[in-house]
């Protein structure tokens, strides 16, 4: 009982994390599997690319990828402030390789806006990241827009 009555005092709540949105399995496997036919036909067709090889057909294909990074994973229950959102530093990294195995460095997408900390700190702090092995940018959600894949 005391525990309750501290919680809402401080205006505080417990509450369980949970997770939405999750597409299940097999239609994902659908799509993916209707993605691969068409992909596969229009790369074996003789219009897409006229090469003297057919393994160069395969250069000019790439898939690519994005996964999130949360560094500051959550236990399944917390104790937060009433009507606060979950506040954690998050990242996206994006990866694209050819069919023929070439790998594209990859391009991490820091949470953060062009001018304010999260990118000062980005560009002031050079020396820290391997700035010849990945390309690393800021987003306001790190994610992936029209304008990030442009830059």
């Amino acid at each position: 009982m005391f525990i309750f009555c501290f919680l809402r005092r401080n205006r505080l709540t417990y509450r369980r994390i949970t997770h939405r949105g999750k597409v299940a399995r097999g239609k994902m496997q659908i799509v993916a599997d209707c993605f691969a036919a068409a992909t596969f036909h229009l790369i074996e067709s003789k219009e897409f690319y006229s090469s003297g090889s057919d393994a160069a057909r395969y250069d000019f294909v790439y898939n690519m990828d994005q996964t999130s990074v949360c560094l500051d994973m959550n236990p399944k229950r917390t104790i937060e402030f009433t009507a606060t959102t979950p506040d954690s530093f998050r990242a996206s990294v994006f990866l694209c390789a050819s069919a023929t195995g070439k790998k594209m460095r990859p391009l991490i997408v820091l949470a953060g806006v062009h001018g304010a900390d999260v990118h000062d700190e980005l560009c002031a702090e050079q020396s820290l990241f391997d700035w010849d092995k990945a390309h690393f940018t800021v987003q306001p959600k790190a994610y992936c827009d029209q304008r990030m894949m442009q830059e």
